[in-house]
């Protein structure tokens, strides 16, 4: 362990696995949220498809309620137009004259869309001799959608009397995600995706490896065998612990522990005298009573094969009597 008057420097690393679970976390989140909009966007073009022949009726009806009789005077060496077009032009000048504003056809309308289930709010707009009326001029167009735009004209496009008819809907996006598989699927995958991250942050960071780099207040910190800092607990001098690896380093030096033996020098480097008692050890064999013969046996056994593991490194394992162990980090003279 490291003595109170050192300077400790973490570092905080997130596994490679964990880097590959936050991507697939977030592409399933992404995924999701595209299903969601193809959906909405595939809702809206059909509302907007059906708001459109909702409206081509509406218009139908206003000729019907308000044009009883025509009386046109055509002749086809004159305009360019055709009979139809002409007769249009002509039963929207009549409507415009009789409601300036269009509010007639914008009440048919509205009253159509609620009778198919689309409760939308509508608005009309029309456009003659440079001169515009909007039905509800208390609404924001720019935030509506445009249904269809009809041109009338009596001889071209060009034309001073050419009337311009316009209309609105507005459609609360509530009404295109009622129902619908795709969307859940999709809404489902954001949900899931959202948690998952809220977990990984919250109980996920056990997984993230946390080094600690310990200076000396009064020393110079000593030379690491490599670049690998960030994987590395300095334990004392020249000795180092990567925790990642399991891996002892001194100098040049590397020896990778296993098994029983990890478990014995964990509990060594735990302590800040760098001992272990016999209760310490008794943990790890589940015995919670008096040391056994075979007990002691095992343990005898398993300090031997640690020390033959280590025996590359100038440190020393010396047994303390009817307490435990202690290990030496002694350093090459």
């Amino acid at each position: 362990m490291i003595n109170s008057d050192c300077v400790t420097i973490m570092r905080i690393q997130i596994r490679l696995k964990d880097i590959i679970l936050l991507l697939i976390i977030t592409i399933v989140g992404v995924w999701g949220g595209f299903l969601m909009y193809s959906f909405h966007s595939e809702q809206q073009k059909i509302c907007l498809n059906q708001c459109r022949e909702i409206f081509d009726e509406a218009q139908s009806k206003d000729i019907q309620q308000n044009i009883t009789s025509r009386y046109v005077k055509f002749d086809s060496n004159k305009s360019s137009n055709d009979f139809l077009n002409v007769l249009a032009w002509g039963d929207q000048y009549f409507l415009t004259k009789e409601d300036s504003c269009r509010h007639h056809l914008d009440s048919i309308f509205q009253a159509e869309l609620h009778q198919a289930g689309l409760p939308f709010q509508t608005a009309i707009r029309y456009t003659m001799t440079g001169k515009t009326t909007v039905s509800k001029p208390e609404l924001n167009l720019s935030q509506m959608h445009l249904i269809e735009e009809k041109v009338y004209y009596k001889k071209d496009q060009s034309d001073e009397d050419a009337i311009w008819l316009q209309s609105y809907v507005s459609i609360p996006n509530s009404t295109l995600t009622i129902d619908g598989k795709k969307f859940k699927v999709g809404l489902g995958m954001v949900i899931c995706s959202m948690l998952a991250w809220l977990v990984f942050l919250l109980a996920g960071r056990k997984n993230w490896y946390v080094s600690a780099d310990h200076v000396s207040a009064e020393e110079p910190m000593p030379k690491q065998p490599d670049s690998s800092l960030s994987q590395k607990i300095h334990i004392t001098g020249n000795y180092y612990w990567n925790v990642q690896n399991r891996t002892l380093c001194y100098k040049d030096k590397k020896v990778v522990l296993n098994g029983l033996m990890l478990s014995y020098f964990e509990l060594f480097i735990q302590s800040e005298t760098h001992t272990i008692t016999y209760a310490d050890i008794l943990s790890l064999y589940g015995e919670q009573s008096q040391l056994s013969v075979t007990t002691k046996n095992k343990i005898y056994q398993s300090i031997g094969n640690l020390k033959k593991v280590l025996h590359e490194m100038p440190l020393k394992i010396e047994a303390i009597t009817n307490v435990g162990y202690r290990i030496h980090f002694n350093e090459d003279v």
